[in-house]
């Protein structure tokens, strides 16, 4: 994935969108919001701005880098 598709699945999925409600929003199939997700397809200017809008985001918040936690567990208990 890229940066833009895990921002606009992190994004959808903070908003409680399942991909049929988002692709509702954005007048597009849900399989076609996958692949821009993916990093399949790349939104275009527009479509970014149009992404924005249904998500009731800035055009900044798709395009921002964010750092991934990552749980490490050394150690693993069993009772």
């Amino acid at each position: 994935m890229n940066v833009v598709g895990e921002n606009l699945k992190r994004i959808r999925l903070l908003k409680s969108l399942s991909l049929k409600k988002a692709g509702f929003l954005l007048n597009m199939s849900a399989s076609m919001i996958s692949k821009y997700e993916k990093g399949e397809i790349m939104p275009d200017s527009q479509k970014l701005i149009e992404f924005a809008d249904a998500y009731n985001v800035k055009v900044l918040d798709l395009l921002r880098y964010h750092n991934k936690v990552e749980m490490k567990f050394d150690h693993l208990r069993f009772r």
